[in-house]
């Protein structure tokens, strides 16, 4: 019987503080491939944005940017992006109200070198840390710029006013710990990512297994039919998951891969 399992990026299967994927997940994982589970990697980032040792996993693919791109292995199979003129519009608002974001598209990050907003702690931060994968907007934007989703920050009173005015209807606002609000591209999430990879395996929802630690997590916890929080999870999610597994560094993925007997072992 085939099982799709998918597994968040940051806080789930990549330590928050900087440390490697452990062992234990790494392991775990090469064990249930060895079971018959197919292993995709579904995560907020973009395409360009997957860290070097979550490629080293060798997943069979990938849902990225929430679920606005979809690889087969290497492959793309499924893609939605912004109009350049949406894109572009949304560049000159969020100048105008000198909101801190960065664009995320599958190519590149790009960062706003004429926004007021441009030094930032937050998006320096950003930029130093994508500073291989960014590229840096000045004046209009260029022919065929395009973007999946941005992320931004702000004092949230006046985040969520200025950028609800701003997202329109085509976009939906993901509220984030640390005054990090996610903007996303309507109707794409985590979840219909999980859908378009079940119906293309014939795979039932209820052989999807979601692991996941943050808000963003919730339509692909919602769409599978297992939903496993990790043990550092924000508590906001542990209430809307079936199973809670340890901390990503208490073996908390090989945990779980066990308690769903999903290791052959």
């Amino acid at each position: 019987m085939k099982r799709l399992l998918f597994f968040d990026i940051d806080g789930t299967l990549l330590p928050e503080n900087g440390e490697p994927i452990p062992q234990s997940a790494c392991k775990a994982l090469a064990l249930a491939r060895q079971n018959g589970c197919l292993i995709f990697i579904n995560t907020g980032r973009t395409r360009v944005a997957v860290p070097p040792a979550v490629e080293a996993l060798a997943p069979d693919g990938y849902v990225c940017g929430c679920g606005t791109a979809i690889y087969l292995g290497a492959a793309q199979v499924f893609y939605k992006t912004l109009p350049t003129a949406r894109a572009a519009a949304l560049v000159g608002a969020l100048r105008q109200a000198a909101l801190p974001c960065f664009y995320e598209s599958e190519q590149c990050i790009w960062f706003d070198g004429d926004s007021p907003a441009r030094q930032d702690p937050r998006i320096v931060q950003a930029a130093t840390s994508f500073r291989r994968q960014s590229k840096t907007l000045r004046g209009a934007v260029p022919a065929g710029f395009t973007f999946q989703k941005f992320l931004a920050f702000g004092q949230p009173t006046r985040r969520l006013a200025t950028l609800t005015e701003i997202a329109g209807a085509d976009m939906e606002i993901i509220c984030r710990e640390r005054e990090m609000a996610e903007v996303t591209l309507r109707p794409y999430t985590k979840g219909t990512g999980i859908g378009w990879l079940a119906a293309h395996y014939g795979v039932p929802l209820a052989d999807c297994y979601a692991f996941g630690d943050s808000t963003n997590d919730l339509p692909m916890l919602a769409a599978a039919g297992h939903s496993i929080a990790m043990g550092n999870a924000m508590p906001d999610i542990l209430p809307l998951c079936e199973y809670t597994t340890a901390d990503i560094l208490s073996d908390g993925i090989a945990q779980a891969l066990a308690h769903y007997h999903l290791l052959g072992v």
